[in-house]
């Protein structure tokens, strides 16, 4: 068993409206043998009832000392996914129509079980957010790129609730350094968002001397609604790119057991939307 993590978090300045804030996940005690898998995922699933005209908030955690790589809702397309200060939290928002229903989100985690000998292993993490504006029937584009030493693991959208249901995603790519978007406001009003990213250290540096490299890869796949990483790697989110002629939009995009991925879409297209998984290795090891 990993010890209780200490957290620290520190805020970046802004740049070009875009914010940058990371945080760092200590763990520091010493497991009583070696492990056969260094990197240990973790899934969590969590539901809320939101009741007819109401509006419920959903924080999901990971346990122990793993830290937050992608979180998304796995119902409610106009719901809000945000990354929150604390790198083993995500928050959902979730607003009902005339009938109550039942709203769901998943939370995709990672921690090390650290070998025998090794010990004081840091975590890193990073989450990059860009406030945004849409002007009705428009479409905004934007690019959120991990710092230098982090690769981009998760991505969100924040929706104002008065005009939730007009923000919709027509396009979350995952790229080796961020995150490119399309973001497009369907309905008659501006509508307001935040897009954030999460973002993994990739180098984890042990007081012993021994270091971890997490490793991750951008599975990409033409059309369909379910796919999946290899074998040995563990999906931490889900992208999609939808043709910019017609009127089709992202409804739904998640990980799904342990290597898997699940997307939805409304309207028509010219062309099947391409879809994308990131997948992060579990093969990786101290050295």
């Amino acid at each position: 068993m990993l010890g209780s993590p200490h957290l620290v978090a520190r805020a970046a300045g802004t740049r070009s409206r875009a914010g940058y804030a990371t945080a760092v996940v200590l763990v520091l005690a010493l497991p009583a043998g070696a492990s056969a898998q260094v990197v240990e995922p973790v899934s969590v699933s969590q539901s809320v009832s939101v009741p007819a005209g109401g509006t419920r908030s959903l924080t999901v955690s990971c346990p122990g000392s793993a830290v937050a790589v992608g979180g998304a809702p796995t119902s409610f397309t106009s719901a809000s996914s945000i990354p929150t200060a604390d790198p083993r939290e995500w928050t959902f928002r979730f607003s009902a129509g005339a009938t109550a229903r039942t709203a769901s989100a998943v939370l995709r985690c990672v921690q090390l079980d650290l070998p025998g000998g090794v010990r004081g292993v840091n975590i890193g993490v990073g989450t990059r957010w860009l406030p945004l504006t849409v002007a009705p029937t428009s479409t905004e584009r934007a690019e959120l790129t991990c710092k230098r030493g982090q690769f981009p693991t998760g991505w969100a959208l924040e929706r104002a609730d008065s005009t939730a249901d007009a923000l919709a995603v027509a396009a979350a790519i995952p790229t080796r350094r961020g995150f490119d978007f399309r973001i497009e406001n369907t309905g008659a009003l501006e509508a307001a968002g935040t897009l954030r990213i999460r973002c993994l250290g990739r180098i984890q540096h042990a007081r012993n001397g021994d270091t971890h490299s997490f490793s991750t890869r951008v599975a990409t796949f033409a059309g369909g609604t379910s796919h999946a990483c290899r074998r040995s790697e563990y999906s931490v989110t889900a992208g999609a790119s939808i043709d910019p002629v017609g009127d089709a939009v992202l409804t739904g995009a998640y990980p799904t057991g342990s290597r898997g991925g699940r997307w939805s879409f409304s309207g028509a297209s010219d062309a099947p939307p391409a879809t994308s998984l990131v997948c992060l290795s579990r093969t990786t090891r101290f050295r």
